[in-house]
């Protein structure tokens, strides 16, 4: 049962939203994406010659800019990311938290009428976001959890400018450079998708003393009923959107190695684990910094006050760590 639930991912109409938090709407391929987006709270310092960028490549008239992708997860979508976003801390940034394709209120993606490919759409997504932006900011790009590869095809892209790369609780080190046998993920989509039993494990992804056993077991440092509720509702407003979960869970996106996208990463990186996460999890992710043989510099740190999904358990460290 940990095995279904383990595959992180979901969609529909998103969570509420704080009133400092909006929807940004932009298109990509013809396909409708929604991010979070939280604009600055307060300008920028003035700068004296205002037409001229900055050191780092940003124009003072724009304000720093962090892009949050978040966890792919049963129910899980950018409303992860809304302790962060309503919160005054950052003030000076603006924070877009997208709703990769499939998930929250994005598009859905349905495989019986268009394709993706995974995680490069998700990335070119990304990259359209940036693009929709008009501005000249470099990003601090943060990753939560299974997304960590589309953060490193954007690095190794280097279409959008970074500042920084975040990548909080990502997957381990062997993870990432071992890749799926694309017999074992026919295997395991065909069975997870297998039309007899195919609604009853979507109805268990909803089920709520599952998702809080999993929560509770595997993500949280402690019980969050909300947490819980928000994951539940999301996924019962879109029963018909799982195929996402299908494709994470089957190891869609591990079916090659990821070891070029790091040995190209030039950026400052940081990868992060929480205090609370698993033994096993922390140490598979000891051998992460060497793979990343090019970047400026890389850090491997963990941190208290979180188990595994650190924007919504400790914004605070978070938003030290894209404003450090």
């Amino acid at each position: 049962m940990l095995f279904l639930l383990a595959c992180f991912l979901i969609l529909a109409p998103s969570a509420p939203l704080h009133p400092r938090t909006s929807f940004f709407n932009h298109n990509y391929a013809g396909f409708p994406c929604a991010s979070r987006f939280r604009a600055p709270l307060s300008p920028s310092p003035a700068s004296p010659s205002p037409a001229s960028p900055s050191p780092g490549g940003r124009s003072p008239a724009d304000p720093p800019l962090a892009i949050l992708l978040p966890p792919l997860g049963a129910g899980v979508s950018s409303w992860v990311f809304e302790p962060l976003l309503s919160s005054a801390l950052l003030p000076r940034h603006s924070l877009h938290a997208p709703d990769l394709l499939g998930t929250g209120s994005s598009a859905p993606f349905d495989p019986s009428s268009s394709g993706l490919f995974f995680p490069l759409d998700w990335a070119r997504q990304v990259e359209s976001l940036y693009a929709s932006l008009n501005t000249t900011s470099p990003v601090a790009l943060v990753s939560q959890g299974g997304v960590a590869p589309v953060a490193l095809v954007l690095a190794a892209r280097g279409k959008i400018p970074l500042e920084k790369l975040l990548l909080l609780s990502p997957p381990t080190l062997e993870t990432l450079t071992a890749p799926v046998p694309q017999s074992k993920f026919a295997l395991n989509y065909g069975l997870l998708t297998f039309p007899l039993w195919k609604p009853l494990v979507v109805s268990l992804l909803s089920f709520p003393p599952l998702v809080s056993f999993f929560a509770d077991r595997v993500l949280l440092s402690s019980p969050s009923p909300p947490f819980v509720g928000e994951c539940v509702s999301e996924l019962r407003r879109s029963p018909h959107a799982a195929e996402p979960v299908f494709v994470f869970n089957a190891g869609g996106l591990f079916l090659r190695s990821y070891a070029p996208e790091m040995a190209a990463a030039t950026c400052p990186v940081a990868i992060v684990s929480g205090e609370d996460d698993s033994r096993g999890r922390i140490e598979g992710r000891m051998g992460l910094p060497e793979a990343f043989e090019r970047a400026e510099s890389v850090s491997l740190e963990t941190v208290q006050g979180f188990k595994n999904v650190m924007p919504y358990e400790a914004p605070e460290a978070l938003a030290e760590l894209i404003g450090g």
